[in-house]
């Protein structure tokens, strides 16, 4: 039978603190969509024109739909962290497998 030449060893605190840092992060990237939400809404205000409407519709998918995209993708990775961190999903794997070994 194949053995692991050297343990997994999960780091419940390098899990708890890439967690925090996600947290934070989805934090800052909603703060940054708010704050490009009302700046793009000043500066098309500041173009009340024909160009202003083509700004506001371009830029929308422009600039707004990555940063909102953003948040998206760092909020599936923060609940993702979530879930496997602590005394659940890798740690009950790797527990099953022990015993696996053992009645082999």
């Amino acid at each position: 039978m194949a053995r692991l030449s050297k343990d997994v060893v999960l780091k419940d605190t390098a899990f708890e603190t890439a967690s925090t840092k996600l947290e934070a992060l989805v934090t800052r990237s909603q703060t940054l969509y708010t704050d490009f939400s009302k700046l793009y809404k000043d500066l098309l205000t500041a173009l009340d024109c024909e160009s202003g409407k083509e700004l506001e519709l371009a830029g929308e998918d422009v600039v707004l739909k990555p940063i909102e995209n953003l948040e998206l993708v760092i909020t599936q990775i923060y609940t993702t962290l979530t879930t496997i961190k602590g005394d659940g999903f890798y740690h009950e794997i790797f527990k099953d497998f022990e015993e696996l070994q053992k009645g082999l």
